[in-house]
């Protein structure tokens, strides 16, 4: 009888094990690699169209980060991933950033992050994956010249911006989406 009940808990676990890996999804990041993944779902609800135009923009401001990098970084490679995983081309994506606030010391080369922080610009990578996948990016010169920041400090993919309301301002003139 102990066998039995045995051989019967070896079963469940066993069908649990296989049902577990059956039904899970594995997390990708299909277009900026390494970051913001998402899991591929067939669901039609809400899905990206392949006919339409994203043109969002990124208020940069807060200071909180995910897996390692600003949290708004990593929202923006995970909406690329979204897109890109719903198949909307690259062209049809028009994406800006702009950094201010607490946010605004991912904008520093590895020479002026280090010298805060005592350890090289952790968004840099980053930064540079989505600058080539095509996203612009400002810095508001208000609160850089607050902190004491050059333009000279700014990593290259990142350009001074009178400020981040004139550009978010002139973005949504356009047309652009505020992202949270």
């Amino acid at each position: 009888m102990i066998r039995k009940i045995q051989q019967f808990h070896y079963c469940c676990i066993g069908l649990f094990f296989f049902f577990s890996s059956a039904t899970a999804q594995e997390w990708i990041t299909p277009a900026i690699e390494g970051y913001g993944p998402i899991i591929a779902v067939d669901t039609p609800a809400g899905a990206p169209s392949k006919a339409q135009s994203y043109t969002m923009i990124y208020d940069l401001v807060a200071g909180e980060k995910k897996d390692g990098v600003n949290f708004g970084l990593w929202k923006m490679a995970r909406m690329i991933n979204l897109l890109h995983q719903g198949k909307v081309s690259q062209k049809q994506i028009k994406m800006v950033g702009v950094i201010h606030g607490k946010a605004t010391d991912i904008m520093l080369n590895d020479t002026a992050y280090r010298a805060k922080h005592q350890k090289p610009n952790p968004n840099k990578d980053l930064i540079e994956r989505l600058a080539n996948y095509g996203v612009q990016f400002y810095f508001c010169k208000q609160g850089a010249t607050k902190r004491g920041y050059t333009n000279a400090m700014a990593l290259p993919q990142i350009q001074p911006a009178v400020s981040a309301m004139t550009v978010i301002a002139n973005y949504q003139l356009k047309g652009y989406v505020l992202m949270p």
